[in-house]
């Protein structure tokens, strides 16, 4: 994002989705939007062949929803208040907020707290963030590198919560979804 004429402004540069543990992972990138479009298009008629849903985790949802909320036609959206969005469903796909899911905590604090997948952690430094970017701006190795992490975190973070919750099915959208889950067990 960036400031115009004193307003506030945001273009997409570079999009990625990763799949799969971090360490046997594919990562995919784009820089356009159409590639993003093709992209969830593609999963979402693995879905209509059968597959039941299909989750991508987004860190922080609420703001990457902003970009993508016009691009679809959406099933069903559930948001708070403050249009923080929990979930969005188009077509079998169910996008989730990572960030509520982690009680708020950045990225670099979830990783900071993997117990397995240590050597994921988000990269610090290598990205200026006062740079304007586009979908045309080149983007060197290291600041490719910077962007493959993140996801590469969010591998991690999801992976180890499939693991301690023995499914991602298992996964409740919140981090307070754990005490719910708790209090009616017991």
């Amino acid at each position: 994002s960036f400031y115009e004429n004193e307003e506030k402004r945001s273009t997409l540069y570079i999009w990625m989705l990763g799949c799969g543990p971090p360490d046997e992972s594919v990562v995919l990138y784009g820089r356009r939007t159409s590639e993003v479009k093709e992209c969830i298009d593609t999963l979402a008629n693995i879905c209509d062949t059968g597959y039941n849903k299909i989750i991508i985790y987004v860190h922080y949802l609420g703001a990457d929803f902003q970009f993508i909320r016009r691009w679809f036609e959406w099933d069903k959206v559930f948001c708070d208040d403050t249009r923080g969005v929990y979930y969005a469903i188009y077509r079998g796909i169910e996008f989730r907020c990572e960030l509520k899911l982690a009680g708020g905590r950045s990225l670099a604090e979830c990783g900071k707290n993997l117990r397995i997948y240590t050597s994921y952690q988000k990269k610090v430094g290598d990205l200026n963030y006062s740079l304007k970017r586009h979908s045309g701006t080149p983007l060197t190795i290291q600041e490719l590198g910077y962007c493959e992490f993140d996801v590469l975190t969010s591998l991690a973070y999801i992976t180890e919560k499939i693991i301690e919750d023995g499914s991602i099915a298992n996964i409740p959208l919140t981090n307070t979804g754990y005490v719910r889950n708790h209090i009616r067990n017991a």
